[in-house]
């Protein structure tokens, strides 16, 4: 519906569901919005570890996981009325480590390329919490169970990615990982307009089956409100985003504040006064001197009870401002007073006679809201109308007024000192709250367009990049172009831009023609940064993922790098450049080991050697069998394995108590640590020196698992694991 309609249905009621505020934003909109807040944190900087060991297969094997995420990237499906959102991290580094405990050896280990897998899934957002914490960042915390992701990249058919899944999922369960999705502005703005917690929802668009929005329901410094779409769909067409701030931050903290500034010289408070759930705001206290009244001849005037001039002040109590008819904002004012009114008989003997009147004076506005287009200030601005004169008939006012008009003058300055205050009152800081304090006014501008106030504030405009890097994610093969344009905010090109990569990778012209580098090692990804040299506060970014493809050549080999230790068989899988299998001959260089064809399209399997003496390199070539010129490699690394001891080898332990670890191996110093089950307890490497590590036990009993396993593990030109076990005692 259009912005009049759409103030028209929230009129009389507030609609934030007790929220101080919502902020309705575009689905696809907000989804390019995190994304760049993605790209502006490094798509592949270590962000978080991923750690778990779980059982694999029917027999006594595990898995053990030891990944290192990226940043989130977070988007929104198309499917609003699901109420999730998208979460996909890469996974920067590590490895996929079977290991059989009984005897202590590691079987294989896949080596994770970056950008190569990924985990990817849907977060349920009623369980998503989030809040600005003491140092302005706004975090989203994926509370136990929000996450639900599954691993990519790894051969979907496999009985290792099933197991991986679920063991993936059963760590985000047990986790509630914290996200920084942006830094608020700290200013000195009121309380009532920084956000402390922040829950978010979608709501479909009922008149656009493929749109919708993300809302921010904010809370400041009041409750929590009801979790949910709003009743009427708050963006109206024609825009992207809007603002609700609620009736009760708006009359009851925003308005009242200002106001007694304002009126600070006459005495007047102002406050916040609430009546069949909404808010207005009322003034107390106070005087408006508005002069003393005379004749041209001084034969009339204002004066006290002796008939000394003397000026018409009245008590300021009882000015409501309120939201009213047509969504504006309106000022009602009446007050009836006791004044004197002297007249001069200038006929000898010459005597004055003071009169007593009782007065009555009304003061009324109706301010329509506008939105200033540079700095987001919205006002409201009208001139106001007011009436006095005697509240009853007295005799002598006629003549008293034939020699001057009284009321016509009392009124016109009513006029011009209320006008001065409520013909130009501003909303305190709301563009502030706008601009800097909704996720990530570092990157993007929410700007608004419209507003009135048919109860609550409603402001209505646009979010969307000042500037854009288009196109905005590119996969480049070493040493090919692309050309990248900067847009505005309506898609136009813009000229006086300066590029920047980062990192430093390939080279990139002015007219912002990138050439990536001729070589790399695995996966990279630049960031192509274009910055607007007019406005140097406006700046975006492109993701550009270099990758010489494993299908390259026309085949892929999963996985593309493995670790193997002696007598152990891994199975491998060809596919095309599209993931299909492909029929093909496979042969190894050098010929250690034994491969061997599956019974289905593109199944091999590899077998090590049965003993290992030196760690060395295989390398498997995989032909089309229908395509002889497509090909595809991988290699296959053989260690000899170590025996790792830890001691002690095994403890019994209270709830909350801890034991001392040492692991020791022969050829190598540096281990890795790990727990299982997930969730019982923690185990923490010596910073100096990783052969020693101290394991805290959870601070009641497991209720299903008192048997935990510690596990201490290196690769490196040999591969080996111990295992230590720990009881409690409670």
């Amino acid at each position: 519906m259009q912005f009049a309609e759409l103030s028209s249905a929230f009129t009389g009621h507030t609609v934030t569901h007790g929220w101080d505020a919502v902020c309705a934003m575009n689905a696809a909109r907000t989804s390019q919005i995190f994304f760049q807040q993605y790209l502006n944190e490094g798509p592949t900087n270590p962000r978080a570890p991923l750690q778990a060991i779980f059982p694999h297969g029917t027999g006594s094997g595990f898995v053990l996981l030891d990944l290192i995420l990226g940043p989130p990237q977070i988007s929104f499906p198309a499917d609003l009325a699901l109420q999730q959102g998208e979460v996909q991290m890469s996974l920067v580094k590590g490895m996929l480590v079977q290991f059989d405990p009984d005897q202590q050896i590691i079987q294989s280990a896949i080596v994770i390329q970056p950008n190569e897998s990924w985990i990817a899934g849907p977060v349920a957002l009623d369980k998503v919490a989030g809040q600005v914490n003491t140092v302005g960042q706004v975090v989203a915390n994926l509370a136990a169970g929000a996450y639900q992701p599954q691993i990519a990249g790894i051969e979907a058919s496999s009985l290792l990615a099933t197991e991986i899944g679920t063991a993936i999922q059963t760590f985000f369960a047990q986790q509630a990982m914290q996200y920084i999705l942006g830094t608020i502005v700290v200013g000195n703005i009121p309380a009532a307009l920084q956000p402390t917690h922040f829950e978010i929802v979608t709501q479909p668009d009922p008149n656009d089956t493929k749109g919708g929005c993300v809302l921010l329901l904010i809370q400041t410094n009041g409750t929590a409100g009801s979790v949910g779409p709003l009743q009427t769909y708050p963006i109206p067409e024609g825009h992207t985003a809007a603002l609700l701030v609620s009736n009760q931050v708006l009359f009851n903290q925003l308005i009242p504040p200002f106001l007694t500034q304002e009126f600070k010289n006459m005495g007047t408070t102002f406050t916040g006064s609430q009546s069949n759930g909404v808010y207005s705001a009322v003034s107390s206290g106070g005087t408006v001197n508005l002069g003393q009244f005379s004749s041209d001849s001084d034969t009339e005037y204002s004066s006290d009870a002796y008939g000394s001039p003397a000026a018409v002040t009245i008590d300021t109590g009882g000015f409501v401002v309120f939201c009213a008819f047509e969504s504006n904002l309106a000022v009602q004012w009446k007050k009836t007073f006791e004044q004197y009114w002297t007249t001069v008989d200038p006929i000898p003997p010459v005597s004055q006679t003071p009169y007593k009147a009782n007065m009555a004076c009304v003061y009324a506005m109706v301010n329509t809201a506008s939105v200033d287009a540079t700095t987001d200030v919205i006002a409201f601005s009208g001139s106001g109308s007011s009436q006095f004169g005697p509240a009853e008939h007295y005799s002598f006012w006629q003549k008293f007024c034939g020699h001057f008009n009284v009321p016509a003058v009392a009124e016109q300055r009513m006029n011009q000192t209320f006008d001065a205050i409520f013909g130009k009152l501003e909303l305190p800081s709301v563009n502030t709250f706008a601009l800097g304090n909704l996720l990530f006014p570092s990157l993007h501008a929410l700007s608004l367009t419209a507003a009135s106030v048919p109860c609550d504030l409603l402001a209505s405009g646009d979010v969307s990049p000042r500037l854009q890097v288009l196109p905005a994610t590119v996969h480049l093969q070493p040493g090919h172009t692309q050309q990248f344009v900067a847009v505005d905010q309506h898609g136009q090109p813009l000229t006086g831009i300066l590029w920047e990569l980062k990192p430093g990778l390939g080279s990139i012209n002015g007219s912002g023609w990138y050439t990536a580098p001729a070589h790399v090692n695995g996966a990279e990804v630049v960031v192509v940064q274009a910055i607007n040299c007019q406005n140097t506060t406006q700046s975006a970014g492109a993701m550009t993922v270099i990758y010489e493809s494993p299908a390259a050549n026309g085949l892929t080999i999963s996985p593309s790098q493995l670790l193997l230790t002696a007598g152990q068989n891994f199975a491998l899988h060809v596919t095309d450049a599209s993931g299909n299998s492909v029929d093909a001959t496979c042969s190894a260089s050098p010929k250690v080991g034994t491969l061997t064809q599956g019974w289905t399209t593109g199944a091999w399997s590899y077998a090590a050697p049965a003993t290992i003496d030196g760690d060395a390199v295989v390398t498997i070539t995989a032909q089309a069998t229908q395509d002889p010129t497509k090909t595809g490699t991988m290699k296959i690394y053989l260690a000899p394995t170590v025996p790792v001891t830890i001691s002690p080898s095994a403890s019994t332990v209270r709830p909350g108590g801890t034991v001392h670890l040492t692991a020791s191996a022969s050829g190598f110093s540096s281990f890795q640590w790990q727990l299982y089950p997930l969730g019982s307890g923690s185990i923490q490497a010596d910073p100096s020196d990783s052969s020693k590590a101290i394991f805290t036990a959870p601070a009641s009993e497991p209720q299903n698992q008192n048997v935990i396993m510690i596990v201490a593990y290196g690769l490196h030109s040999a591969a080996g694991i111990g295992l230590a076990r720990v009881t409690f005692n409670p």
